[in-house]
């Protein structure tokens, strides 16, 4: 005995709609009416809402001045060819000046270590330069931790980076 078999194809369609209050769920709501009414199971419809803001129509954020950031991840360079990397969540103008000998009160960085210790060195704090910034604490801890890696510095300004884990024991 043969059976014949129909297959029928659902069409999938995806409509982006802009959301203009009551005049967009009223049209929603007769859209809907309409594909259960006369299309019915030959077309889905999804339908995608899309808000706009104020950002959607500005491509770029306003910079803030290169001294005046934070949640970034840096490097010193010193006039003998050594550098050293940092992290800071505070306002980078303020954490330079902890490492600048003739700002700081008595800061026993790394970097002021090393100006003790070589005192014709010098560090231009005013334009370091800034390997990576984060949006919150631990993406900067992660950050720091992979550039202290990578960049071998030789005036630790971290002693320690902090142990990544890939894998749950």
């Amino acid at each position: 005995m043969l059976q014949k078999i129909v297959v029928k194809q659902c069409i999938r369609l995806h409509l982006h709609l802009p959301y203009l209050g009551e005049t967009s769920l009223q049209l929603e709501k007769d859209l809907r009416n309409f594909f259960r009414k006369y299309l019915k199971e030959l077309a889905h419809l999804s339908l995608i809402r899309k808000t706009h803001t104020i950002g959607d129509h500005f491509k770029h954020k306003g910079k803030q001045a290169h001294l005046e950031q934070y949640n970034v991840v840096y490097r010193l360079k010193c006039s003998c060819g050594h550098s050293c990397v940092g992290q800071t969540q505070r306002n980078l103008k303020f954490c330079l000046n902890e490492h600048n000998p003739s700002k700081s009160n008595h800061q026993t960085t790394d970097v002021v270590k090393h100006f003790c210790t070589y005192p014709g060195h010098f560090i231009d704090f005013k334009n370091p330069e800034i390997l990576a910034s984060a949006f919150n604490y631990r993406e900067l801890l992660i950050e720091v931790t992979l550039l202290i890696q990578e960049q071998q510095s030789e005036i630790d300004v971290d002693n320690f980076s902090t142990p990544l884990y890939l894998f749950n024991k």
